[in-house]
């Protein structure tokens, strides 16, 4: 027959083959002869190294433990009672949930691209010109983004598409299609200095299209089409 004693602060978990039969928290000396009883801290959200999946998965059909898969190429961050705990690597991840809540939320680390797309801006020549852009990135720093910020994609998203519109609307038609094949970079150094608050390192930038106005295009192609008529002429 084995002996147990709890203490105030725990709390026992008595399984027997494996299966939770009952939750004992009176402070007393418990003794079982075909049963185990599992001491724990109330306080504790990580389970006893001693525990089996087959017990923690007893704990779970009783809503007194919960497991988090965690996929390769992404992070966790642990929430106990809406208070941050501790960041979690890829893997499957169990916690006691008795008296507390717990939450996992987790983030892509992998590069990632932003596509800021069908944008409509204005040159500093009033051409109206509709350009689609893409950035690359990776999270660096996931409990940055994930603790500041409520939506960390769309804040990441509308931090590019305003650098790209500002930009751009400083510069005339004419700059921008000369630029373009070095417009990624020259966006990038504007970017780069914003990393360490979103918590992400900034890998590659491009223009993937500038889109010209119809009656803008006619002209070029009018003048296109003059120029290439003065070479055949000479």
């Amino acid at each position: 027959m084995k002996k147990y004693v709890i203490q105030k602060s725990e709390m026992g978990l008595v399984f027997k083959n494996e299966v939770l039969r009952r939750i004992v928290t009176k402070v007393k000396t418990y003794r079982f002869l075909q049963a185990e009883m599992l001491i724990i801290n109330k306080k504790d959200y990580l389970p006893l190294k001693e525990m089996t999946v087959a017990e923690l998965e007893s704990l779970k059909e009783n809503d007194l433990s919960v497991d988090y898969l965690i996929p390769t190429g992404f992070q966790g961050i642990l929430y106990v009672d809406g208070v941050f705990k501790e960041m979690l690597e890829s893997g499957r991840h169990w916690f006691i949930t008795v008296d507390k809540k717990v939450e996992v939320k987790t983030i892509d680390v992998r590069k990632r691209t932003i596509h800021v797309n069908a944008q409509e801006i204005l040159t500093t020549d009033k051409i109206d010109l509709r350009v689609n852009f893409a950035v690359s990135f990776n999270v660096v720093d996931a409990k940055k983004a994930l603790t500041e910020y409520d939506k960390f994609d769309d804040a990441l998203y509308l931090l590019c598409q305003l650098v790209i519109r500002e930009y751009i609307s400083s510069k005339t038609m004419d700059e921008i299609l000369e630029e373009k094949a070095s417009l990624g970079e020259k966006l990038l150094a504007i970017l780069r200095p914003k990393e360490k608050e979103y918590g992400i390192a900034f890998i590659d930038a491009g223009l993937k299209d500038v889109i010209l106005p119809g009656d803008i295009k006619a002209i070029l192609n009018t003048v296109l089409v003059a120029q290439k008529q003065a070479q055949a002429n000479v």
